[in-house]
């Protein structure tokens, strides 16, 4: 994702906006304010990942193998599930959210992309892919 550079020249100093903040520039370079609400506290977290991805409505439970380096999800379920109906249970990153929403029914007849947002706005896909067990698996 690449960042955009703002500048604008004001009367009495600079203002410059990288991002979703900026910063006001007196005439001796100092910074002197910013927009940033967490300015004297901790800076945002950059934590955006899916913890665990289950399927907590099946029976039994179908929790998913999460590949955290390859953001990639696979479950296998039960021969007969009807994968056009699922609502999985999904644990994502402290201060992180994540669309589709946990508990919402997808399709999985196809992989279904995930996307988890930090708290600072930095996005990691994750793509789920669902896979119906065979009775040669289930032996």
């Amino acid at each position: 994702m690449s960042k955009k550079w703002i500048i604008a020249i004001v009367v009495v100093g600079l203002i410059v906006v990288v991002g979703g903040g900026w910063w006001y520039f007196s005439h001796e370079n100092t910074p002197v304010s910013t927009s940033s609400e967490n300015q004297n506290g901790p800076a945002e977290s950059s934590e955006n990942s899916i913890v665990s991805f289950d399927f907590n409505g099946l029976t039994p439970v179908v929790h998913g193998v999460v590949d955290v380096s390859g953001h990639t999800i696979s479950l296998v379920v039960p021969e007969g599930t009807d994968v056009t109906k699922i609502a999985p249970t999904i644990t994502v990153s402290d201060n992180a959210t994540v669309i589709p929403n946990s508990g919402v029914e997808q399709d999985f007849t196809n992989p279904v992309v995930y996307m988890v947002i930090a708290q600072d706005n930095s996005v990691q896909n994750y793509t789920v892919t669902v896979i119906p067990e065979t009775s040669s698996q289930g032996s």
